[in-house]
């Protein structure tokens, strides 16, 4: 599966994730949404660190629940850095926490060549949406920030 660049098994009754064996160095978007996947999103760490070219990520309206971490290399690998991604849509789950944008997409963010266009986390349980370090973040080509219903 080293050549797949598109997965879509959205719209499915789909409970459980099987995390790959092997790398999915190709696969530039995933599309898992509207499923019944239930899991904490400290459990997917093995699908996302096998995701290195990955630019539209789609989790949305499933069971995902707990805090967001962060998609950054200094974040004990739990998640790659996703430098390439441009969509991130994890709306209408069960996340819970602070969120600080300059910490979940650090290095993706921080770098003078980000990428990421869309970004929701909208219909989630967020208590906390942290802006201190906007300042330092490059949002130039990000158009569509929804945080709306938390």
């Amino acid at each position: 599966m080293d050549k797949l660049d598109i997965l879509e098994i959205d719209n499915n009754n789909i409970s459980g994730l099987v995390q790959p064996n092997g790398q999915l160095t190709n696969l530039k978007q995933l599309n898992i949404s509207n499923n019944n996947i239930i899991a904490r999103m400290d459990t997917l760490h093995k699908l996302f660190m096998n995701l290195p070219s990955i630019e539209v990520l789609k989790l949305n309206s499933n069971n995902l629940w707990g805090k967001l971490p962060a998609l950054t290399a200094s974040s004990n690998q739990i998640l790659p850095p996703f430098l390439n991604l441009k969509v991130l849509d994890i709306s209408d789950n069960f996340l819970f926490g602070k969120i600080r944008l300059d910490v979940i997409l650090g290095e993706q963010l921080q770098s003078a060549n980000g990428v990421i266009e869309h970004i929701d986390i909208s219909h989630n349980q967020f208590d906390e949406l942290n802006f201190n370090n906007f300042p330092q973040i490059n949002f130039d080509s990000l158009n569509y920030l929804n945080v709306s219903n938390n």
